[in-house]
C-alpha cells in the first residue's frame, strides 16, 4: 500500500515522497485545494511529482493537504467484449484502486 511520508510544495509543483508508490500498471493524479495537477510523473516507488501549469494552488489554511491517488490501469481487447467491429479502437479502461 503506498504511503506518503512527506511533500515539499514549490512554485509550480510538489513532490510527494514515500514508500510503495506504484510505477507499473497505475497513473499517478494529484489535486491540491479541489485543483487537479497538469501532469503527475511518478519518478520511482519513492518519489511522484505533480505539476501545475499555472502554478500549485495558494492557500493561507494549515488545514488543507494536497492528495495523491494511484489509478489501475488495466487493458481491455474490445474485440473480446464487443465482437470483431469493435477491434478498430482498442483502449484502455482506468479504474480507481
Amino acid at each position: 500500500m503506498p504511503k506518503v511520508d512527506s511533500i515539499v510544495k514549490a512554485d509550480t509543483t510538489i513532490v510527494f515522497t514515500g514508500k510503495n508508490f506504484y510505477t507499473t500498471d497505475h497513473v499517478g493524479k494529484a489535486e491540491f485545494m479541489g485543483i487537479a495537477a497538469s501532469t503527475v510523473v511518478v519518478d520511482s516507488a519513492t518519489q511522484v511529482t505533480a505539476t501545475w501549469t499555472d502554478g500549485v494552488p495558494t492557500t493561507t489554511s494549515e488545514n488543507e493537504y494536497p492528495v495523491l491517488k494511484f489509478i489501475k490501469t488495466l487493458i481491455t481487447n474490445p474485440c473480446v467484449v464487443a465482437g470483431a467491429e469493435a477491434c478498430a479502437g482498442a483502449d484502455k479502461v482506468k479504474i480507481e484502486s
